[in-house]
């Protein structure tokens, strides 16, 4: 459904776009990305997803995310739009030079964070980190990625456009193919019992959920 009603953008930054951020999800041989048009009542617009091949620890990969980052995305009236911030994982294997990256482009000016997702039913859906006291310095996020998931999964069914409506564009040059739509949707809430009591969890219906991570840190 999500997919069928993908629309033709008057413009690469449509109508009603106030802001543009960034999600990044990594992985040991990539980086995805999606970056996503937002206006105050948080309906979205996805404006383009791709993948930027290569390991976190490679400086080329991040040439690609600072092309990204300083990339003019063209409004219909002639002016353009930047990526305002982006947020990208530093779980895994590469959590250091993660931070050695992020840190490098804070100190240069540009909004570019590490997160860490955290999961569990009733957490806050974003706070900074404790104070950091290693060697690569800047402002690192912890994200309640389940309190994101409720949120993002709860706008895929909204079909009326307004405030939480999820737009998505139909020039296959932007990147939302049907994988992207199956990977948007791939964990479903469960609800187990432990000890007598009802635990919620997230679980994966489909392998690909990189594009759901992507929004999410986005």
């Amino acid at each position: 459904k999500l997919h069928g009603r993908r629309e033709i953008y008057d413009a690469e930054v449509p109508r009603g776009v106030l802001v543009l951020t960034m999600g990044l999800d990594t992985q040991d041989n990539r980086l995805e990305y999606e970056v996503v048009g937002w206006d105050r009542d948080e309906q979205s617009w996805g404006i383009s997803r791709g993948v930027i091949p290569g390991r976190a620890d490679a400086p080329g990969v991040w040439e690609e995310v600072d092309a990204l980052m300083e990339r003019q995305w063209k409004l219909k009236n002639g002016s353009a739009l930047r990526v305002m911030a982006a947020f990208i994982d530093s779980g895994g294997h590469f959590t250091q030079d993660i931070y050695r990256e992020t840190a490098k482009r804070y100190r240069a000016g540009r909004k570019i964070f590490a997160i860490k997702g955290e999961g569990g039913e009733g957490k806050e859906y974003v706070r900074i980190m404790k104070k950091d006291t290693g060697p690569y310095q800047s402002p690192k996020f912890i994200i309640g990625v389940d309190s994101g998931k409720e949120a993002i999964m709860n706008a895929t069914g909204l079909d009326k456009v307004g405030a939480r409506y999820m737009h998505f564009p139909r020039d296959y040059k932007a990147g939302y193919d049907m994988e992207f739509f199956r990977g948007l949707i791939s964990e479903k809430m469960v609800i187990h019992r432990r000890a007598g009591q009802a635990v919620t969890a997230w679980e994966k219906t489909y392998e690909r959920n990189e594009p759901l991570d992507c929004r999410n840190y986005a």
